[in-house]
């Protein structure tokens, strides 16, 4: 299960490395921000029932 413990460390450890939108076409990870990947919002997204 998720820890929550280093969480705002970690957050903002990624936040000051990662740009913002990225959708480099030699990139296989597609679209990013904030080194969150497309598919990976999306999947959060459909586990807390915004989308179906």
């Amino acid at each position: 299960m998720f820890n929550d413990q280093y969480f705002e460390t970690m957050l903002n450890f990624v936040l000051l490395r990662e740009g913002g939108y990225v959708n480099g076409p030699d990139d296989p990870g597609g679209e990013t921000n904030h080194g969150i990947t497309h598919e990976v919002y999306d999947s959060y997204r459909r586990s807390t029932g915004y989308i179906s």
